[in-house]
């Protein structure tokens, strides 16, 4: 509904800008009736039967228009009927009024009885009068005033529990019963989940779904799934039973129960030893599924990171410090030149920078964000800053700016003179 919205309020406006110039052609209706004329008059007398219609022959449209709406929507109570109705009767009237006055004030300012700049204001007025109220409704729920909402609906046992076994961005939670496994509650508690309902999914991320790796150990472990959700106490008959060895049950509630994954790795990890795989599909996804290398040890990345790879061996530490929704700041220790590699789904608007200084961000096992090191302490800041946000924030700046200076144009070689003067009338010899 809101797109519609918006269409129509941009139509609108590019007809605007487009008929009106003839509408209010000063001087082009003096003395004679032209087309535009006959269309105007035209528009005008059907407006005004609207009008009227709306106002006062709204008892004999009632029964009709209550009929129709119970016909197509039975469950509807006749009130409700009656009730929109009465709504679709005074929009009727207040858009044929205005469009009387808009006709009017073109209709004067053609015969040069009312300033163009002035009946340009007035119409603009008057599409604003039309379309405020109805995109206040929509759009008030998004922008308008905060929604007072009970931030604790949804908290349960398992949830208090999860809250305290660690810091952000020290864990994520799997749910794997297909009927929890979109739940978006948990993240509601700032708490990381794998799984999740939303309608606008990135490439990466619909590659891990549409090929099961959510469901197998080695991303389970690589995606850092520390903890496993249940509806209730699982048995080795209930899981397949290379999972069920892996678990251990930390805690049994009334809202479910909670095992903890053997395997699961830190959220970042400092990496001596990858592969350079340019961007093939998803074969990058089989290799960490079937474990073609320890992902504790080795990464795959999209690119070169400028530094040259090694011995897959332990090559330092990699603490998170700071874990927000735009904004992640880890420390690392490296005995020698690394690849930082951070849990977290890539996406081209992350940046990242190494002890304040601007560094590239990799993509690493086909979906992760990973960033070069030197050898040393260093810390490592990953910002979420969007291209596209700053490029309509700018454009619709500059368009504003060019709009306003257009306007401001119009207006001034209006008051000017004309340069060309009229020819001189022949006397007679």
């Amino acid at each position: 509904a809101l797109l519609i919205l918006l269409l129509f309020q941009l139509s609108m406006a590019v007809a605007a800008a487009w008929g009106w110039g003839a509408l209010v052609t000063v001087g082009a209706a003096k003395g004679k009736s032209d087309l535009v004329d006959r269309v105007m008059l035209g528009a005008g007398i059907a407006l005004g039967v609207v009008g009227l219609l709306g106002l006062f022959g709204t008892e004999g449209l009632r029964a009709g228009y209550v009929n129709m709406a119970l016909e197509h929507k039975p469950q509807f109570a006749g009130e409700a009927a009656r009730v929109a109705f009465a709504a679709f009767t005074g929009d009727l009237a207040k858009v044929a009024l205005l469009g009387l006055a808009l006709v009017a004030v073109a209709w004067l300012a053609r015969r040069g009885k009312f300033p163009v700049a002035l009946a340009s204001v007035v119409a603009l007025l008057l599409l604003l009068v039309e379309l405020w109220p109805v995109s206040g409704a929509v759009m008030a729920p998004t922008i308008g005033d905060p929604v007072q909402r009970n931030l604790e609906a949804g908290r349960d046992d398992v949830i208090d529990w999860l809250e305290k076994a660690g810091p952000a961005g020290s864990f994520r939670v799997f749910y794997p019963e297909d009927q929890w496994f979109t739940d978006n509650r948990p993240a509601g508690f700032g708490i990381g989940v794998l799984g999740g309902r939303h309608s606008a999914k990135t490439k990466l991320w619909q590659d891990l779904y549409e090929t099961r790796s959510l469901y197998r150990l080695p991303w389970l472990a690589l995606l850092n799934a520390r903890y496993w959700v249940f509806s209730r106490p699982v048995s080795p008959t209930d899981i397949p039973p290379d999972w069920y060895a892996l678990l251990k049950q930390v805690y049994v509630g009334s809202a479910g129960v909670v095992y903890e994954f053997a395997l699961t790795m830190p959220r970042a990890t400092l990496l001596g030893a990858w592969s350079v795989v340019p961007d093939t599909g998803r074969a990058v996804l089989d290799s960490v599924s079937f474990v073609a290398h320890d992902p504790r040890r080795f990464t795959y990345l999209t690119q070169e990171p400028g530094i040259a790879s090694g011995e897959p061996d332990s090559v330092g530490t990699a603490r998170i410090t700071k874990y927000g929704l735009h904004d992640v700041e880890v420390e690392v220790e490296a005995s020698r030149p690394a690849v930082l590699r951070l849990a977290d789904l890539y996406y081209p608007d992350w940046k990242a920078t190494v002890d304040g200084k601007p560094a590239k961000v990799l993509r690493a096992d086909h979906v992760l964000r990973a960033v070069a090191v030197p050898a040393g302490k260093h810390t490592v800041k990953f910002r979420f800053a969007s291209t596209a946000f700053m490029a309509g924030l700018w454009t619709s700046l500059i368009s504003t700016l060019i709009a306003v200076g257009l306007m401001v144009a119009g207006w001034w070689f209006s008051r000017r003179p004309s340069s060309a003067a009229p020819a001189a009338e022949s006397e007679p010899a």
